[in-house]
């Protein structure tokens, strides 16, 4: 049940950990906050401190043309309409999105992910999970039916072949183990590949929940204000360690974007 405070929406504070496991063993931990927003709250949430906006330029701000879909149309209604037409059946509840904001005009969100309720806003159905690659910027978005997934240590697991490319030292040949505990007082996400039978990557997300208030929204600014940029650079000096202990690159399958198009160009150059 999610009904700490006076909004449904939350703020998560936690770490992230990566390990890989081939063909170099590589670990890495660092520590980060979600923003979980009910998209239904957003306008009134993001009202709340002289610092944050909603679709307006501030230290803090939510653009709804920063995530998937026609940006026209409601966010909400586009997450239902995906589970749809993936899965065949539409969430009646609320959407509640796990993700970062732009700080400081930045925005960078490997996965954001939609939590998908039933009426009651109780159980929890489906989650979306909308993928950013980098340095590409293409986005796609996986569906996980939740209603009668497989249920280990409080986590659904959902199994399924990889069908985007995202990082530059892993194959296409991989399939994915994705667990969720439902969101309460804590939260987990646990996204595992394997590659002929043997698990070769995973990362953990683990967040407390705070309720939402304004002077938890000035504790974040203050705690973590280059929540973004971190992960950005964390990334890129995971991919350097990597080149320099030789692990192989993999080049772009395709090349659709203007960053994929440039990193083809490099390649046959």
């Amino acid at each position: 049940m999610e009904s700490n405070g006076d909004f449904a929406s939350a703020i998560y504070v936690g770490h992230v950990e990566h390990d890989r496991y081939t063909p170099k063993k590589i670990k890495f931990t660092y520590k980060i906050h979600h923003l979980y927003l009910d998209l239904d709250e957003i306008p009134i949430l993001f009202g709340q401190h002289p610092l944050w906006s909603h679709e307006a330029s501030n230290i803090v701000s939510y653009k709804r043309s920063d995530y998937m879909g026609d940006p026209s149309r409601p966010l909400k209604e586009v997450v239902k309409d995906k589970v749809n037409a993936e899965i065949g059946f539409r969430p009646e509840g609320p959407v509640r999105l796990l993700t970062h904001p732009r700080y400081f005009g930045y925005i960078f969100n490997p996965v954001s992910f939609y939590y998908c309720f039933d009426s009651s806003g109780e159980k929890l159905e489906a989650v979306v999970s909308e993928i950013t690659n980098t340095p590409w910027l293409e986005r796609h978005a996986y569906v996980t039916d939740q209603r009668k997934a497989p249920l280990t240590d409080q986590f659904t697991h959902n199994r399924f072949e990889k069908q985007f490319h995202v990082s530059p030292f892993f194959k296409m040949d991989h399939v994915y183990d994705w667990g969720f505990t439902e969101p309460g007082k804590t939260l987990s996400v646990w996204m595992q590949n394997f590659s002929e039978g043997k698990k070769v990557f995973d990362v953990k997300l683990e967040g407390q929940r705070w309720p939402w208030s304004s002077s938890m929204m000035t504790k974040v600014l203050f705690r973590n204000p280059c929540v973004t940029l971190a992960g950005w650079l964390a990334i890129y000096w995971q991919a350097t360690k990597l080149k320099l202990r030789g692990v192989p690159y993999i080049p772009h399958p395709n090349a659709e974007t203007d960053g994929s198009r440039a990193e083809e160009k490099a390649k046959n150059s």
